[in-house]
């Protein structure tokens, strides 16, 4: 059994809180940072990024570089003020984020939005598939949407985001679960074949504080 958590977003997971003195390279120091980068996917899920300040930082562009199903993505953004603004795409890592001016108190961190890890059944001969999964929330709290998408192509580095599969139907890719805010979900179907598993989170400013768990269960 494998067991992902999509955490509660934190301002601080990709840059601490900090100063520039011009156009540079941000220190990538945050919560999820190591060895000069941040990977979300080594924890099972994609992201979308925040950036907040307390100051007015609209004059400045960030540069975000990442990577999302092994394509480079380049995004700008420009800064808060005295807010928390969110980048557009979703990350599996981000490599570098630079700004345009010199600024000061920025963090970066997670946005509300973004992917599970990709799940892919190893498919038995059996009569009955021999998997399942569940999504859960926090009883009582406002729950992250979710969306479950299925397919028997291959969707692993195709040169498409998995957001650009979505939006323009790249493939085979079909609906399992209509997007939605459910606290409990579990796989009803064990007939249906598919060989990946694309679980999108739908989240805005009032889910920011909350959590999503996947269960993924597989019988060899």
């Amino acid at each position: 059994m494998a067991q992902y958590i999509f955490p509660d977003a934190n301002t601080q997971d990709v840059c601490l809180i900090q100063d520039t003195t011009g156009n540079v390279n941000l220190v990538l120091n945050g919560n999820l940072a190591s060895g000069g980068h941040v990977s979300f996917i080594e924890n099972g899920y994609s992201r979308q990024l925040s950036f907040s300040a307390a100051g007015n930082l609209s004059s400045a562009v960030f540069t975000i570089y990442g990577i999302q199903n092994g394509v480079a993505i380049i995004e700008t953004i420009n800064g808060p003020n005295a807010n928390t603004v969110y980048s557009v795409n979703i990350y599996d890592v981000v490599t570098n984020i630079t700004s345009s001016i010199a600024v000061t108190g920025i963090s970066i961190g997670t946005g509300h939005s973004g992917f599970f890890q990709l799940l892919m059944p190893t498919i038995s001969g059996i009569s009955n598939l021999n998997y399942n999964f569940t999504l859960g929330s926090t009883f009582g709290t406002n729950v992250i949407g979710t969306t479950v998408y299925g397919t028997l192509g291959n969707i692993v580095n195709t040169g498409h985001t998995f957001s650009d599969i979505i939006t323009n139907n790249v493939g085979t890719l079909y609906t399992i679960k209509a997007s939605g805010n459910e606290t409990f979900y579990m796989y009803p179907d064990n007939s249906t074949l598919v060989t990946s598993i694309l679980i999108k989170l739908t989240g805005s400013t009032s889910t920011i504080g909350n959590s999503m768990t996947l269960t993924f269960l597989q019988l060899i």
